[in-house]
């Protein structure tokens, strides 16, 4: 049995040999199979949806595991209120608005102050990067409002981490 620097070796100059031989077709199939600038683009816009897709998946899972273990029920907004005592509906979007709250007031202290979390603010005026920390103590507020009741729109949220992830991931 041959050691595995020796099968190493062998394979290198074997591989080195091919290329001296045939440099010109390889260097031939690499320009084939080079993608356009577009192809690039169309490939990170792709792997962008399904993050975003992936943020929202998470989003909803989360969202039902707070409505689940804050209000006893989940589905739509309006059969979970009916469910509720009259109390209940007054208390939970109040609670829930309170900790969301104290999210956006509280989170600065510990991760610091890291610049415009601001989607289109960032891209028009600053560089293009989103904080990831900021992005996800945005995202957790609007988590604890939304599953709370509060009447604010999902999609926002949605938007905002898709485009905190796209921003991380380069």
């Amino acid at each position: 049995m041959m050691s595995l620097p020796k099968t190493v070796e062998r394979l290198t100059a074997t591989a080195r040999e091919f290329f001296q031989r045939h440099w010109q077709e390889a260097l031939r199939i690499r320009e084939r199979l080079r993608l356009s600038e577009e192809a690039v683009h169309l490939l990170l816009a792709g792997g962008v949806g399904i993050l975003g897709g992936f943020a929202n998946l998470a989003f909803h899972l989360s969202n039902e595991s707070v409505e689940r273990f804050v209000l006893k029920h989940t589905g739509d907004p309006g059969e979970v209120a009916e469910m509720l005592v009259w109390w209940q509906r007054l208390l939970a979007p109040t609670l829930g608005g309170l900790a969301a709250g104290l999210v956006l007031y509280l989170a600065p202290r510990f991760i610091g102050r890291q610049g415009s979390t601001n989607l289109l603010e960032v891209v028009v005026a600053g560089d293009g990067r989103l904080p990831f920390r900021s992005g996800l103590v945005k995202v957790i507020s609007s988590l604890l409002s939304i599953s709370t009741g509060a009447s604010v729109g999902r999609e926002g949220l949605i938007v905002q981490l898709s485009a905190t992830l796209a921003s991380k991931w380069g």
